[in-house]
Formats: structure tokens, sequence, C-alpha cells
């Protein structure tokens, strides 16, 4: 998630980053907004792999060697999530986390306040 939120202040000059948070599906949604600058449709599918990103060129504006989505997207799908995105280029981007939860049963409670 860090990276995620990370990214959108990163490329958004002006405007704003929303952080919404809610129940999705046995398991929680997460979406983060940005106002910023977007990501062009050819490039959307490449975003997750490692060092890749929307500007290659030498004047690019915004530092980075292309490893934050890619460990997002390592990360989510190690616990089971997913993590995609919806963007238009010079409007901004929503990336979509979703987690599975586990509904905690009572011995897993009293698991958790015997180790605190």
């Amino acid at each position: 998630l860090k990276n995620v939120v990370g990214n959108a202040f990163k490329f958004t000059d002006e405007g704003k980053v929303c952080v919404a948070v809610g129940p999705d599906n046995n398991g929680v949604r997460i979406s983060v907004s940005d106002t910023g600058i977007g990501i062009a449709p050819e490039l959307r599918p490449a975003i997750f792999e490692m060092f890749r990103q929307g500007d290659g060129s030498m004047t690019r504006r915004h530092e980075g060697v292309g490893l934050g989505l890619y460990i997002a997207q390592s990360f989510v799908k190690l616990l089971g999530g997913t993590l995609t995105v919806g963007s238009v280029p010079n409007k901004g981007s929503t990336f979509y986390l979703w987690m599975p939860l586990h509904r905690a049963t009572t011995s897993n409670v009293d698991e958790m306040q015997r180790a605190s």
C-alpha cells in the first residue's frame, strides 16, 4: 500500500489523492485515486513489471527505478489478493487493492490475547 500511495503523491503535482477502504466479497477493497498525470493505455500492461516506468526517457521528471508497483503486486499476490489499475491520461489513476479476510475464531482471538 505504501508504494501505491507514494506513487499517487509523486505523480500528482496538483489536485488530490484519495484512499478509500471498504468490505468486498469476503475481503477488503482499498482504492487509491489521484488526479495526477495518469497512465497511457499502452503502458498499463507493463507497469507491474520489474524496472518498468511510464517515462523511460533521460529527461523524465519523476525519479525512481521502476520497482514500487512490482513489489506491491508481488506482496499482494503472496497474500492472496489482487492489485489492478484504471487510468485516464492527464486525468489520473485509481489503483484497486483487494485482500481476502478470514473470520477470526474464538481460539484465534484467545491465542492473540495470550501472546500480547
